[in-house]
Parts: structure tokens; sequence; C-alpha cells
């Protein structure tokens, strides 16, 4: 592997997007865009660097985020992250023989999100301030259902759903807080019965 772009389009041939669960294969997929982009695919990858890395983010940090904002933090560390795990790859494959120079990076300042509300609490919140449509959005992005939610929203899939299958992924959801992918590969042994309890780390 000589060049960042050799490196990605290997990894990315070893690991079909069958192999990778949907989501996380589209994702990678994205941060590899973007890493090409910017890191150029022809950057030799035996000589890739820190300082490279380092501007790779402060690059990024310029690109235009969602909600007329710049991207996030988050998002940048995801694309290197990806990068990381493609290049632990090509070690463990013997493609390269150096660690990843990831060490003592440093991303710009992460924006606190809001504290989980309930809707009444974000109505309140709206209704008495003036904040912008972005701001709005991040609160409702961390508004929490409450046990009178839970039960009215079941209520309403189980009166509505067209397929059989729709209500029961939402009670799963709802008292177990399995991820979708989670709940679609699940069999009937991964559920006890008895204990009430499901096969999935943390959740029951």
């Amino acid at each position: 592997m000589r060049t960042l772009g050799q490196l990605l389009d290997a990894y990315f041939k070893a690991f079909p997007a069958r192999s990778l669960e949907d989501t996380t294969g589209a994702g990678m997929q994205t941060h590899a865009t973007h890493l090409r982009r910017l890191l150029r695919r022809d950057v030799q990858i035996q000589s890739l660097e820190a300082a490279q890395l380092q501007s790779y983010i402060e690059r990024r940090a310029k690109d235009k985020g969602i909600r007329g904002r710049q991207v996030s933090p988050a998002t940048i560390k995801k694309d290197l992250v990806t990068l990381r795990t493609v290049w632990n790859w090509a070690i463990h494959m013997g493609h390269l023989h150096r660690p990843f120079p990831g060490r003592g990076l440093r991303y710009p300042k992460l924006e606190e999100k809001p504290p989980f509300r309930t809707f009444a609490e974000i109505e309140q919140r709206v209704r008495r301030g003036k904040p912008t449509k972005a701001e709005i959005a991040d609160l409702w992005d961390c508004a929490f259902l409450t046990l009178e939610d839970v039960s009215a929203l079941l209520s309403h899939v189980g009166n509505k759903s067209s397929q059989p299958f729709v209500y029961p992924l939402f009670v799963f959801a709802a008292h177990t807080g399995a991820r979708r992918s989670e709940m679609m590969r699940a069999r009937i042994d991964d559920v006890d019965f008895e204990s009430k309890t499901s096969a999935f780390p943390n959740h029951t």
C-alpha cells in the first residue's frame, strides 16, 4: 500500500457493505470521502504524520455542518476513528508497519448539548424565549419520553401500524433500549421470558 486512496480502497474491498452494519458501513464510506478530499488520496501513507492529521482537523472544521453550523468536533473524530480502524487493519494484514500517528491531536472545543427535558419543558422554553431554529432543533434532540408518553406512543402504534411486526418492534425498543440492528437480528432464544431480560448488553 503506497497511498491513502489505495489503502481505503483495499479496506472496503476486503469488507464489502454487506459485511458491516448498514449505518456503520455508510458512515465509514462518508468519512473516507472526506479523508480522500482533504488528506488527498495520493498522499504516501507510510509518510503520513500527526502534523498532516492536525491540518486535516483544522480544514475539516471549516466545512459546513447541519443547522447552519460548522462540522462538529465529534464528526471530525469519527473521520479519524475510521482512518485509525483502516490503519490497524493494514498493520494486521502486513501492509503497514508503524502505529497510527494520532497521539496529541487537538480538536475544536465541543459545544455542550442541552440537558434532557420532557416535551412540556421544551415547549415551555420555546414559548418563553426566542430560540433560533437551530436551537429549537437542539432542544428537541434532547427530548425524552415519560412513562405516560411511552404508553401513549405504543397505544398509537398499536392502533395505526399496518404491518404486524411494527408494534412488537416498538415495544422491544421502548422496554429494552435495543438498537434497530439488534432487534432485526434478534432470535427467540435471545429473550429470557422467565426473568424478562434480553441477551443484549444493558437491555432488560
